[in-house]
């Protein structure tokens, strides 16, 4: 079977592989890193594991399980920024959007939905069922960008969301296998503490990326991470309504 047959994808589009494939792969990462200190000469199954990674089979559970993960973790993210960005943007309280911007974006919402946007004293008074409105909304305007032809910046800042939040989601395998990967690869390192210059050039190389990986996923891929992208995604979300309130509008005769 050739191996254009075998690339994953084939079989999924780009947000799938970038944002669920990709983030699954950079976590299995030091597994491969250790096997290849553990059978440097003797190991023959990397052909086996090269076409495994870009099976359609591999590549659909790698997706599953990053996605999964992410969106397990996306609750917990939302509380912890105090909503979905999409949302917290719509709000009159907050500040990431202009004044004259989030107005025009509630007008053109009242025309769009039939739904009657929260005025500031509403807001206030009743900040549950204004965010209520806001994530419908958010949910009618992500129905609506679907099509990355027409929305291509939408659909970026989304891809690049999900690669966030699903290797944080994922974040605690990465560290179990990272540390199991730096603990097979001390293996090959420990017998020649006396003789550091015995150690074959690859288990150095491999521990200083575990290494490198370690600081990464414990000083980087944390949640204000997350949040760059998401909010990066949300404005151009809300970007939206514009491009939707214009076809909406009837063509002169």
């Amino acid at each position: 079977m050739s191996a254009d047959k075998l690339n994953p994808v084939r079989f999924v589009d780009k947000y799938a592989f970038n944002a669920r494939i990709v983030p699954a792969l950079i976590v299995l990462l030091p597994i491969g890193l250790s096997l290849a200190t553990l059978f440097p000469n003797k190991f023959v199954g990397w052909d086996i594991i090269v076409w495994l990674g870009t099976s359609a089979g591999l590549a659909v559970f790698l997706e599953q399980l990053a996605r999964d993960r992410g969106k397990r973790k996306e609750p917990g993210l939302y509380k912890l920024w105090g909503g979905k960005p999409s949302t917290r943007m719509l709000r009159h309280q907050d500040s990431t959007l202009s004044v004259s911007t989030l107005a025009r974006y509630h007008e053109k919402l009242n025309r769009l939905i039939p739904i009657s946007m929260p005025t500031p004293e509403e807001e206030k008074s009743n900040p549950d069922r204004a965010d209520a409105i806001y994530d419908s909304c958010g949910d009618f305007l992500r129905a609506r960008s679907r099509d990355k032809e027409k929305f291509p910046l939408a659909f970026e800042e989304n891809v690049n969301y999900g690669f966030r939040r699903n290797l944080w989601g994922m974040k605690p395998v990465a560290l179990i296998l990272n540390i199991l990967s730096m603990l097979l690869v001390f293996t090959q390192i420990h017998p020649y503490c006396t003789e550091l210059t015995s150690v074959r050039p690859v288990a150095w190389v491999a521990m200083t990326l575990d290494v490198s990986f370690l600081m990464i996923w414990f000083f980087i891929i944390r949640p204000d991470w997350v949040k760059t992208a998401a909010e990066a995604y949300a404005i151009q979300l809300l970007s939206t309504i514009d491009v939707l309130e214009s076809a909406n509008q009837p063509k002169p005769s």
